[in-house]
């Protein structure tokens, strides 16, 4: 760590890290970062890295044993499934600009069955009548459902590849999707709120379509 004094030398120092592409996370007092406000604006509008973290005022104890909270929170990219916050032991990854989670983070979320097919090395998702299916480092998720067809007065076989922007991938043991691609192939709404880091995952409601009932 490096003590400053002033907003001058504060800046000098955040300037220097800003050089340096082997730091990452910058740690900076909430006094500190009230005197180089613009700067530290400027980092976080324009720069991929740093990734600045202002430590609240607050005794030299609490500080110490609240760092890395206030890092994850700085970090952490928060997931909303029908409003309600999913906790995870594992924390989502970005590649490529895109976010990858847990499998189960998905599936527990919006109620479906995980099935893991070790011959294709395949993700095979369930629920009712719709089937997901993603290949591990594939890109392409296939995805098949049965719909009523009222031409024909029975139910049909659908099937439909999605491409998503980033593959599956396979991190410290745990299967990762990515969440966007996915939670659309399942039917569902997802927005990203900037300003709370929050990805927030709504299914959309499908309305069954009407059968006309002929009288002979």
């Amino acid at each position: 760590g490096v003590f400053v004094n002033g907003a001058q030398e504060a800046e000098r120092e955040i300037n220097k890290c800003i050089d340096d592409e082997e730091i990452g996370i910058v740690l900076v007092t909430e006094r500190i970062a009230e005197s180089c406000a613009e700067l530290i604006d400027s980092v976080k509008l324009t720069k991929s890295r740093p990734l600045i973290v202002t430590v609240p005022r607050s005794k030299r104890s609490q500080v110490d044993d609240n760092i890395m909270r206030y890092v994850r929170e700085a970090i952490g990219i928060k997931i909303y499934i029908n409003g309600n916050e999913v906790i995870t032991d594992a924390d989502p990854v970005v590649i490529d600009g895109r976010t990858l989670v847990p499998v189960r983070v998905v599936a527990d979320g919006l109620g479906y069955n995980v099935n893991w097919e070790p011959g294709t090395k395949t993700i095979v998702l369930t629920k009712d009548k719709t089937t997901l299916m993603i290949g591990i480092d594939h890109d392409i998720i296939r995805k098949q459902w049965i719909e009523f067809d009222p031409q024909q007065s029975m139910d049909v076989m659908k099937n439909e590849e999605v491409k998503a922007d980033v593959p599956s991938k396979v991190i410290d043991e745990r299967t990762y999707l990515p969440i966007r691609a996915v939670s659309e192939a399942l039917n569902c709404k997802v927005d990203w709120n900037g300003d709370t880091k929050s990805i927030h995952i709504t299914p959309i409601e499908t309305k069954e379509p009407e059968v006309e009932t002929v009288y002979i």
